[in-house]
């Protein structure tokens, strides 16, 4: 089994966690309702936008969403970009086959219309005991690249050995 740290295609599962669409998540997390809460929410029928602050949880099925401010647009009726701020805002979700993955930066920033995912400030991204941190990392969601940078500092990443099964 590939972790999502030796595997840049399951690094995707992680960001398109986000809005509960990934590939590697629970099946029974797409089917489950979203339950958003926080201390203040404002929205506009006109601009198509909402904003979350104080305390936000987001929660379908396995997947979990804590930050200090959501804002989510809309574009012709559906999700076109979701930016999560906080310090940090974390994502976690279960995994088919089990596990689960852990995402934390002081913003998530999802743009479905440029399809891309970009993490800022403190990142750092987790799975079955693998580590990577960073200041940014940026996937594309159309080409599956992904590209990470230190800022000041490095890129560091930290891999748990797959032990050998016993003949």
């Amino acid at each position: 089994m590939c972790t999502l740290l030796s595997n840049p295609v399951r690094v995707s599962a992680l960001f398109v966690l986000l809005l509960s669409q990934s590939a590697f998540a629970l099946d029974t997390d797409r089917a489950a309702p979203m339950d958003l809460t926080a201390e203040h929410w404002q929205g506009s029928m006109k601009s198509g936008s909402q904003v979350w602050t104080g305390n936000v949880r987001i929660s379908q099925g396995s997947l979990k969403i804590q930050a200090d401010k959501g804002t989510i647009s809309y574009q012709d009726g559906q999700v076109g970009a979701a930016l999560l701020e906080g310090s940090p805002a974390i994502i976690s979700q279960a995994r088919e086959g089990g596990g689960e993955v852990r995402a934390q930066a002081r913003k998530i920033d999802y743009d479905l219309s440029a399809s891309k995912v970009l993490l800022t400030g403190g990142v750092k991204i987790e799975e079955n005991g693998n580590v990577t941190t960073g200041e940014r990392f940026e996937y594309s969601l159309d080409s599956g690249a992904i590209a990470g940078d230190g800022g000041t500092g490095q890129v560091t990443m930290r891999l748990i050995p797959k032990l050998a099964k016993p003949k």
